[in-house]
Parts: C-alpha cells; sequence; structure tokens
C-alpha cells in the first residue's frame, strides 16, 4: 500500500512571508524583552562573588546529567513509536533528538520540535504526520510527569515542614491548572482515536473530490497511529517511567549547579524548580531560551529562599549546562547525517517527479 509522507513544506510552513509574521515577532520581542529585564536586574556584585565560588567539576556532574537527560527522552520516543517502528536504531533516535534541540538554540518557537520528527521520517521512510504526532504523546507524558513532581513536592514539603509559603501557593495553583490541562489532553487523545471521530473525519472529508478526501483521511489514519501508545496502559507505563528518569536529571543537574556554589537547595526546591524549568521551555521562545529560562529559574530559587544574586548566577551557569552541550552534540551529528540526509531527500524527490509523471 503506498503511504503518503508530508513534505518539509507542508510539515513546517515557516518559510518565506509567513517565517517572519507578526506572532513570530511578539514572541521573539517577549523574550527578549524579558531577557533585557533579567539582565537589567542582575545584582553584578553578587552574581560575580557568586560564580566565584563555583566548582568545575560540579558543573561537569551537572552537563552529564543533562546530557543523559536528553537520551532518556530519546529512549521515551523509541518507546513512543514502538508500535510503528519497533526496529528503530538508539542511534538513530539520539541523533535526532540532539539535532532538534541544537536547532531550537538558533531558531525561534521551538521549530527544532518539529524538524525532530521530520529527521526520524526521513532516516526511517516513515509518514511524516504519523511522526509528528507522537510529539502530542511526549507532551501528555511531560504533563503527566509535572502532575506527579507535584505530587512529591507537596508530600516532601509536609514530611520536611517547609515554610516556604509562596513555593506552596504557586503549587497549589499549578496543580490545578495541570491537571485539569492534563485530563483534557488524555481525553482529547482517546476521543481522536475512536471509531467516531473516524467516522466524523470521513463526513466532515466528504465534500473534497476524491483524491484529496483520500489523501486527507489518510493523513488522518497516520496521525491516529502516533497516538495510539496513549490507548495503550503497558506502552504508557513504559514512557513514564522514562519520564521519571527525565526528571530525577533534570533535578540531579539543578542540585548540581546549586552544589557547584555551595547553596544549599532542598530536594523539593530543585524539584519545583525542573517543574518551572520544564513549563519555561515548552512554550514557543526566542532562540537559545533567552528570557523565560533565566526569569522562571530565579524566581523558583527566590522562593526557596536563595538569595537573588545567587539565583541568577545559577540561572546564568544551569543556561550555559542546558544549553550548549547538548547544541555542540547535535550539530556534531548534523554535520554527520548532512551527507546522508541529502542522498535520501534526493532519492524522496526523484521518485515524487517520477509519480507525477
Amino acid at each position: 500500500t503506498e503511504i503518503y509522507t508530508l513534505s518539509l513544506h507542508d510539515a513546517l510552513p515557516i518559510s518565506g512571508s509567513r517565517r517572519l509574521n507578526w506572532k513570530t515577532f511578539v514572541v521573539i520581542g517577549g523574550s527578549l524583552l524579558l531577557f533585557g529585564g533579567f539582565l537589567y536586574s542582575l545584582e553584578w556584585d553578587k552574581v560575580w562573588e557568586a560564580l566565584s565560588r563555583v566548582h568545575p567539576l560540579w558543573v561537569f556532574a551537572a552537563a552529564v546529567c543533562v546530557v543523559l537527560d536528553y537520551y532518556a527522552r530519546a529512549m521515551r520516543w523509541g518507546v513512543v513509536i514502538h508500535h510503528f517502528d519497533p526496529l528503530a536504531p538508539a542511534r538513530v533516535l539520539w541523533r535526532g533528538m540532539t539535532i532538534g534541540n541544537a536547532l531550537n538554540t538558533v531558531l525561534p518557537l521551538r521549530a527544532g520540535d518539529l524538524i525532530r520528527p521530520m529527521f526520524l521520517s526521513v532516516k526511517r521512510r516513515l509518514p511524516l504526520a504519523t511522526v509528528l504526532s507522537t510529539v502530542v504523546v511526549e507532551r501528555l507524558l511531560d504533563a503527566l510527569g509535572v502532575v506527579g513532581c507535584l505530587a512529591v513536592i507537596l508530600v516532601l514539603m509536609d514530611t520536611s515542614g517547609s515554610t516556604a509559603s509562596g513555593a506552596m501557593d504557586q503549587i497549589r495553583d499549578w496543580g490545578v491548572e495541570v491537571s485539569v490541562t492534563t485530563v483534557l489532553l488524555l481525553v482529547a487523545v482517546l476521543l481522536l482515536a475512536s471509531g467516531r471521530a473516524r467516522f466524523a473525519a470521513k463526513a466532515g472529508l466528504s465534500w473534497l473530490g476524491r483524491p484529496w478526501r483520500v489523501r486527507g483521511f489518510r493523513i488522518y489514519l497516520q496521525l491516529v497511529e502516533g497516538l495510539q501508545p496513549a490507548r495503550s496502559p503497558w506502552r504508557l507505563m513504559g514512557g513514564l517511567a522514562w519520564t521519571a528518569a527525565v526528571w530525577v536529571l533534570t533535578t540531579l543537574s539543578i542540585l548540581a549547579v546549586m552544589h557547584s556554589m555551595d547553596v544549599k537547595l532542598p530536594l523539593a526546591g530543585a524539584l519545583f524548580t525542573a517543574v518551572a524549568l520544564t513549563v519555561a521551555i515548552s512554550l514557543p521562545q526566542a532562540p537559545g531560551f533567552l528570557g523565560i529560562f533565566q526569569v522562571a529559574m530565579t524566581e523558583s530559587l527566590v522562593l526557596w529562599g536563595a538569595s537573588r544574586g545567587e539565583s541568577q548566577a545559577a540561572a546564568l551557569v544551569l543556561w550555559a549546562v542546558y544549553v550548549l552541550p547538548i547544541t555542540g552534540i547535535g550539530i556534531f551529528h548534523a554535520w554527520l547525517e548532512a551527507a546522508d540526509l541529502t542522498a535520501i531527500r534526493a532519492t524522496m524527490a526523484e521518485k515524487a517527479e517520477r509519480d507525477k509523471n
């Protein structure tokens, strides 16, 4: 059976005039304003004093945790796509993950999150619509992870008698919002893959001509195929296990950065900061995670008793740890893959041209 794979233009319509529309300017401008505000508010003397205490070995340990964090994300992606590509090599998943996140450093609006599925689609000859829809399942797993982390934070705060009342209020607010969002997302995914949704999709496409109707329904089926792990309890549990590994490694990287400056941060505070950063970097923003990342980490640490100068220094160090190693690895992997991808795309173009003729 012929499998229709979306073209890069269909999947990521950011070329030409649509790349620099007003929404893009608003998002980038807002992020850069936040970053400018962060730089303006820096308590330079206290920041330099905190940075002078940094122990390089602990920063290196934090960088290792971040790299392992992304590797765990790649393995989770393998669980998500296993039902339609059980033989996907870990090497391909790892390279796709690093290349996508490296591109998030240089492209706005987290465009690397869309290019990552394109990479896998081309490398594994998979329908792009199916691979793209796995991003929704990953976001669902992230949301479930946030709910679980908030519950753990509340338990840790209760047992330690923490007096971080501001953090407690924020956790309650986040808990309600994230829980509702997660439930709605899960229900939407389950409904989309149901038999009634297929009937509705057929009805909605019935007014189109036969070629477009067939093409549209085929894309719909490909999208639904990528959502199937959310309907499988065992597959979902496997994804959640890797999600737990991601959260552990993210938390350890934060603790290592704080320890590098001899700043004590409770485990609940590190988890809280991990949640704040996860939510912050998931939003569309300027290239390089400038603005939201630094502000989210600074304000989170301040809630847990760290001085503002120490919090700002930690935000700068963790940003470097979070962005630079994975960007370097991603650029190296992109260089390795460039020749292969060029050959594959040329072959696909030739096949498309033959099919037209």
